[in-house]
């Protein structure tokens, strides 16, 4: 069965739910679990007392999770039967809403975070060692006159892993149609290895702003995309079509600041401009 998406809404479990031995104290709405007391006398004495017009009282409860209003906006975008700018915008910004907004959508990238680290590493080593660079124990001279579609795959598993969680299925797929997209500008059928030697600041800026495009595409979609299964392929596919256009003319990166091919990819500084550039797509389509 296909995934069926994020669900429902989960506030934090306020402290007082914990049992003394510092497990989980259960579902806390169940009456066993918070109005059950021997004494019979309706109370809980593990809850303190509230006096509602007493602030020092209120158990503050963080903002709940609204994923069925991105399921219900996408399926009203699905069933609309004309290109819908409107219909595509309300989907994004509900998706990065229902994330708490588009610093936390970024930090919840981790995997997506992760790919752009190594799509940098990788490139600005070949920049300036081309093929005796060397990136965790690969060496590029095994790149050295393979075709185009060994190079491909090469390069996918080097930027990101094959494991079969959610995240890393998002990262993965967004990874496999952003180097097809750059292989073909960059005419690596024809040109081989030389052309991902040679990559100038520009071409590793559109590989950044491609994948950014394809990866919240693909979060989207596998999170909350489930109507499109119940259409025709032709019909999914357009729709699919649509919100890619969407998301694609909204993200545009300003990385004048930036010489990609000189940042520090494994420390710190690469970690803030990953998360600036996440942080950015998404208040782009928020």
């Amino acid at each position: 069965a296909s995934y069926s998406g994020p669900t429902g809404k989960n506030p934090l479990i306020p402290p007082w739910a914990e049992s003394s031995s510092g497990e989980s104290g259960g579902n806390v709405n169940e009456p066993n679990a918070m109005t059950q007391n021997p004494s019979g006398d309706g109370s809980n004495p593990d809850v303190p007392s509230q006096n509602p017009t007493d602030p020092t009282n209120t158990i503050n409860i963080p903002p709940l999770t609204p994923w069925r209003n991105v399921k219900s906006s996408f399926t009203r975008f699905a069933r609309s039967t004309y290109s819908s700018p409107s219909g595509a915008r309300k989907v994004t910004r509900n998706f990065v809403k229902a994330q708490g907004g588009s610093k936390n959508a970024a930090t919840n990238s981790r995997k997506g975070k992760s790919v752009v680290q190594n799509i940098g590493g990788i490139f600005s080593g070949l920049a300036q060692e081309g093929s005796n660079f060397v990136y965790n124990g690969f060496n590029f001279q095994e790149c050295v006159g393979k075709k185009a579609s060994e190079l491909l795959g090469t390069f996918i598993n080097l930027v990101v892993d094959d494991n079969n969680d959610l995240e890393s299925t998002i990262a993965r797929i967004a990874t496999i149609e952003t180097f097809n997209k750059i292989f073909e500008i960059l005419g690596v059928e024809e040109k081989g290895f030389d052309a991902l030697q040679n990559m100038t600041i520009d071409n590793v800026k559109l590989i950044f702003q491609t994948y950014l495009s394809e990866y919240i595409l693909t979060n989207i979609l596998q999170k909350v995309g489930q109507t499109l299964g119940k259409m025709s392929a032709k019909d999914a596919y357009q729709k699919e079509k649509w919100i890619k256009n969407y998301i694609t003319t909204k993200i545009n990166l300003n990385l004048t600041d930036t010489d990609v091919l000189k940042v520090d990819w494994k420390g710190k500084q690469g970690r803030d401009f990953v998360q600036n550039i996440f942080t950015e797509a998404y208040k782009l389509i928020e």
